[in-house]
């Protein structure tokens, strides 16, 4: 009879939890025994009851360092201080050999712009002693063109005096004239007119041999022209700029990443590891931007259509002297378990929820209360939102 009474006992409580976690949704939660907050106070039946979080509007920002990295050092802060963008908040181990290695990345990369330059300085001299050696040419061909007149004036006293000759050789011929020229006069200008001879072949000889040194001259100034233009054009190619210039960004970063900073202007919700601490999966720091609050509420699948956008919402709480007012501006559309633990005893285990959000009319006190779990009532008829 004992063994009866026990078993129908526990068929009696398993039908009473069933029951009040059926209930859960339809009625509001359970009175917290404290006169600052009180979730049942006047509740109106039709509302909608949930659980909610207090939360920056823009989410907690997780601030992480590289997993194994020491944490060198910190800026003097404390929870709660506010914090500017691109601020410095710590900096890892490390930070000095990257700085090096930046250091030696930009030296390379200004050894070979130094290198690159010294070769087209070199070529411009090429190329200017190259664009000298052509004008020496073209000076080589005046010259050859003086001597060509020079030659031209030697055949001209050669015609002369080979004309000379005939005639003296004639007079001499001439029986009534022949002692008016003598053996010795037609010897001299026949000698003339060798020697004429002679120089006119000497000069042609010396103007051929200018003519072939003046083109073999030309045609090699104009060779190194082009090899040394070819040259100056490719020098650039034997240095690996692009390279060296990744290589400067990849130090820079590593630099860079060294020192953490703040991503947005906001507020230092917690610090997670100190000076000295190694990182690790966890964050080191968590901000937020606590100047726009907004209540995250967790809402029973079966309520969720009964939420209506700029409904009117009050969010309860022991850590508040008045309950809080806010508009709800969002509903999500996804449903899954629960992320917050519901207070009732008697709640479902197996309950399925949506989020809704609501924006606060003031963020005092809320700001203070950042990832605060708090007790949400929904107005099922909009009302407009009143003065704070």
């Amino acid at each position: 009879m004992r063994t009866f009474l026990m078993i129908v006992g526990l068929l009696a409580a398993a039908a009473a939890g069933w029951y009040a976690g059926t209930r859960t949704a339809d009625s509001p939660p359970i009175a917290v025994s404290n006169k600052k907050s009180s979730a049942t106070s006047g509740a109106k039946p039709g509302n909608v009851h949930g659980i909610g979080r207090l939360e920056p509007r823009a989410g907690i920002i997780r601030i992480f360092a590289p997993s194994g990295q020491r944490i060198e050092s910190m800026g003097d802060f404390q929870i709660g201080d506010p914090v500017q963008k691109d601020q410095p908040l710590f900096v890892v181990s490390g930070r000095t050999l990257r700085e090096m290695e930046l250091q030696m990345a930009e030296a390379r990369r200004a050894d070979a712009e130094n290198q690159l330059q010294f070769e087209k300085s070199q070529g411009r001299l090429k190329k200017q002693a190259a664009q000298l050696a052509l004008q020496e040419t073209q000076a080589a061909r005046r010259k050859i063109d003086s001597q060509r007149t020079g030659l031209t004036l030697l055949r001209e006293q050669h015609d002369a005096a080979a004309s000379q000759l005939n005639r003296l050789q004639s007079v001499r011929e001439n029986e009534l004239t022949r002692k008016l020229v003598g053996v010795a006069d037609i010897e001299r200008q026949r000698l003339l007119v060798s020697q004429l001879e002679t120089q006119i072949g000497q000069a042609e000889v010396e103007i051929e041999m200018a003519l072939n040194q003046a083109n073999r001259a030309e045609q090699a100034a104009k060779i190194d022209l082009d090899t040394i233009g070819f040259v100056v054009k490719q020098s650039g190619l034997g240095v690996p700029k692009k390279s060296l210039d990744k290589a400067i960004e990849a130090a820079q970063e590593a630099w860079e990443m060294t020192e953490i900073s703040s991503p947005v202007a906001a507020t230092i919700l917690d610090i997670v590891v100190r000076t000295g601490d190694t990182a690790t999966n966890q964050p080191v720091m968590l901000l937020g931007n606590t100047e726009t609050m907004v209540c995250v509420a967790e809402i029973n699948e079966a309520k969720m259509t009964d939420v209506k956008d700029q409904a009117r919402a009050t969010i309860s709480s022991p850590a508040f002297d008045l309950p809080l007012t806010g508009t709800v501006i969002s509903k999500g559309v996804m449903i899954g378990p629960p992320s917050m633990t519901d207070p009732n005893p008697f709640a479902s285990v197996d309950r399925k929820t949506g989020q809704v959000v609501i924006q606060l009319d003031s963020n005092i006190p809320a700001k203070h209360f950042v990832n605060l779990q708090v007790e949400v009532e929904i107005e099922t008829t909009t009302s407009p939102p009143t003065a704070e």
